[in-house]
């Protein structure tokens, strides 16, 4: 029990931290993946920080470690479903003009 508060508390840090970087104009998503991270190694069963975690690690660009996040997450949680990753701009679709 004490490692999920301790877990909750660092989630909830990580929110913040994140929310506090944006509206600042700047990026703390690191600072936040930390934070995370430090709650997992507290509690390696809390679904919803793997979940964050999982989607702070995509924008990152970390693709493999965030699948395997958001992968452990849903294990932990099956409600927990990541939205579908945005296309890179190499992989969008784009249209070739006709002369």
């Amino acid at each position: 029990m004490k490692g999920r508060v301790l877990a909750g508390v660092l989630l909830l840090a990580a929110f913040g931290t994140a929310c506090g970087g944006a509206a600042q104009g700047g990026s703390s998503n690191e600072t936040a993946a930390d934070a995370l991270n430090r709650g997992l190694e507290a509690d390696g069963s809390y679904a919803a920080a793997h979940f964050n975690l999982g989607l702070l690690l995509r924008q990152l660009g970390q693709t493999a470690e965030a699948q395997t996040e958001l992968a452990k997450a849903q294990q932990l949680d099956a409600k927990l479903v990541a939205p579908s990753a945005p296309a890179s701009p190499a992989r969008q679709a784009t249209s070739t003009p006709h002369p």
